[in-house]
């Protein structure tokens, strides 16, 4: 004989289905909800990482338009220093040979006047004389090519200038610097990013208000990147020399190991 159901335990039954479809449901939503959280906080630093990314990029493609620049300033600042150099070396031995010249006339002439020498010393004093005249005409156009060309002033600018960009380089390596600290700690936030990206754009600004072709020609600039071009192949050479080297001196030191492990 069947039992009838009792109505006060149909209604608990039913409570307890509620309230089971109810913490499911719960769950369900907490389940979606941090699954969504995830989603976000990948998503995020992801952006951050890429953000990280185009700034590292962004300082390295300025540090390569300051570093060609201040490779133009140093190649311009060189070539001044050597023929300003060159000049005034010249005018130092010229001044020396005029100045040896006359102590050897006033000698010969003293001589000649003592030993009663049937040698004129006029003709002597001539031909020293005009020598003397050669010598200081070509003197005093050395000395007008330094203030014509005005070396010395276009070495301090340039020099003010080299200052200024190696300054500038220093200030791109710090912030490229920070960035890696705050990486690695991962505390890398949107703030930095703006400040950093901030800075790096004063940077820039403040470059472009640097006129570094002021006493430079395009001929100069040509000059240079030959210059560069040449360096830059030395440089590779170099380096390839020296990796094939290195690889060289590890193949020698393995071949020693094995044999006093055989050994």
């Amino acid at each position: 004989m069947i039992k009838p159901v009792n109505k006060n335990s149909s209604i608990l039954l039913m409570k307890y289905e509620n309230n089971y479809n109810n913490t499911i449901d719960i769950i369900n939503s907490a389940d979606n909800e941090i699954d969504s959280n995830i989603n976000f906080n990948r998503s995020s630093t992801d952006i951050i990482i890429d953000k990280k990314n185009k700034l590292l990029k962004y300082i390295k493609d300025s540090k390569k338009k300051l570093n060609t620049s201040l490779y133009i300033i140093s190649c311009k600042y060189e070539i001044v220093y050597y023929k300003y150099n060159f000049i005034s070396l010249y005018i130092l031995i010229i001044s020396t040979i005029i100045t040896f010249m006359e102590a050897i006339r006033l000698t010969i002439t003293s001589y000649l006047i003592k030993t009663n020498s049937s040698i004129s010393t006029s003709k002597i004093s001539l031909i020293i004389s005009i020598i003397e005249l050669l010598l200081g005409t070509l003197l005093t156009i050395l000395s007008s090519i330094i203030k014509f060309k005005n070396y010395r002033d276009i070495m301090e600018k340039l020099k003010h200038t080299q200052g200024i960009l190696f300054n500038y380089k220093c200030l791109y390596n710090r912030q490229k610097e920070i960035i890696v600290f705050f990486e690695i700690y991962n505390v890398f936030t949107e703030e930095l990013f703006k400040e950093i990206y901030e800075k790096i754009e004063k940077y820039n600004s403040e470059i472009k208000d640097i006129n570094i072709f002021e006493d430079i020609i395009i001929s100069d600039i040509i000059k240079f990147n030959k210059y560069k071009i040449d360096n830059d192949l030395k440089l590779e050479k170099l380096y390839k020399y020296k990796e094939f080297k290195l690889l060289k001196n590890t193949f020698k030191n393995n071949i020693k190991k094995q044999k006093i492990n055989i050994n």
